[in-house]
């Protein structure tokens, strides 16, 4: 696809820079608690979230990002110290455009995130749309799952609530 190539390997500072301009934006609205920012993203806009909290600009604010079957078979670079966001990733488990999921644990792991990765055995990618009946550049089918697409939003849904009524002690944070 000429846009997954355009921003993840030609210009990857440019897709987080859009992200974080949408972020901004959001911050501009009198309705949001900026002090309770969750991101989420679906399939391009999953790899982008997390290609977000590698950036030395993410920020502080964002309490957490989802992937929904987001491609992580190219990872992007870490350019921060630690990574902030807890990071949720929600794919399924006969998603060829996942990546390597071994490789990916440990990219996050070396970069100091909290992540969890939730994976749902024989489904394919893009398991949150409806009318998902499309082929993929190696011709397999992606699919819906209401079973995924259900359990993944409640798992979101969930983490969401936990940070929210957190107390000053972040207990998702490891007190490794």
């Amino acid at each position: 696809d000429g846009w997954y190539k355009f921003f993840k390997d030609d210009r990857p500072d440019l897709f987080v820079q859009n992200i974080q301009a949408g972020i901004d934006e959001m911050l501009n609205h009198k309705r949001v608690d900026e002090n309770n920012i969750f991101v989420a993203g679906y399939c391009f806009g999953g790899t982008g979230v997390v290609d977000y909290v590698y950036s030395e600009n993410a920020l502080k604010k964002v309490k957490a990002v989802v992937a929904f079957h987001g491609n992580f078979q190219n990872l992007a670079q870490v350019h921060t110290a630690a990574v902030q966001p807890y990071v949720m990733i929600q794919a399924g488990g006969a998603d060829e455009e996942h990546g390597d999921n071994t490789l990916l644990e440990e990219h996050l792991t070396s970069s100091s995130a909290n992540w969890e990765i939730s994976r749902y055995s024989n489904v394919r990618h893009g398991h949150t749309i409806w009318t998902n009946t499309r082929k993929n550049y190696q011709g397999a089918y992606y699919g819906y799952d209401a079973s995924a697409d259900s359990r993944s939003w409640s798992a979101m849904m969930s983490l969401f609530d936990t940070i929210v009524k957190a107390d000053s002690a972040t207990p998702w944070k490891s007190t490794d």
